[in-house]
């Protein structure tokens, strides 16, 4: 079903939502088709109109998923053959030139790690609110730093990857530990200019 703009499945995954999106800013990027070809416009000034119309719908709402890996790699893959139609720059079959260094010569960051980042953002408005609040109860079990999904009775099979869990992760990879995240996500600028950096020490 279809719900504040976004598709709902009955099995909790992203793909049917993730196929929609990348339908509609696959045909976006058609419509548009002129101005990727424009000689008057400047490389710069195509790549800002593609954020701004393309990626911006692509990614919106987004970091509140929990990705897998290969529905990562379609938005990066997407994302990188359109790059590929503005700069120029012909397929790696043919030009043998990566998907890195497609993204290296735009100046852009994979959609991946923007999402990575604005996740990581959001876990930092989570851990702030008190415990009262919809959105910490719905994450961690209360009076405790255990993410709310262990309160229930796993399935039979293998675990399916939770947002809380899967996130929290990378936040320890970038803090080392609990305390040190607490501690810098009570700063809610301090916050979002640490993993700024850090994501961009990543894409460097």
């Amino acid at each position: 079903m279809l719900y504040l703009g976004a598709t709902l499945s009955g099995d909790g995954q992203m793909r049917s939502e993730l196929n929609r999106r990348i339908g509609a800013a696959r045909g976006d990027f058609r419509t548009l088709a002129k101005v990727w070809k424009h000689s008057n416009l400047s490389r710069d000034r195509k790549l800002k109109i593609f954020s701004s119309l393309i990626e911006s719908r692509l990614l919106y709402g987004l970091p509140s998923g929990c990705l897998n890996v290969a529905a990562e790699r379609r938005l990066d893959g997407f994302q990188c053959r359109c790059l590929r139609q503005i700069l120029g720059i012909p397929s790696a079959y043919i030009g043998r030139t990566s998907n890195k260094e497609v993204f290296r010569l735009a100046g852009h960051t994979r959609a991946s790690l923007i999402i990575h980042e604005r996740q990581l953002i959001l876990l930092g408005s989570v851990l702030r609110a008190p415990q009262s609040n919809p959105i910490s109860h719905l994450s961690f079990t209360p009076g405790t730093e255990q993410p709310a999904v262990t309160r229930y009775v796993r399935r039979v099979g293998r675990p399916r990857r939770e947002w809380v869990p899967t996130v929290l992760e990378r936040a320890y990879g970038l803090t080392g530990c609990h305390r040190v995240l607490l501690e810098k996500c009570q700063d809610e600028q301090g916050w979002k200019h640490f993993v700024r950096n850090a994501m961009r020490q990543r894409v460097l």
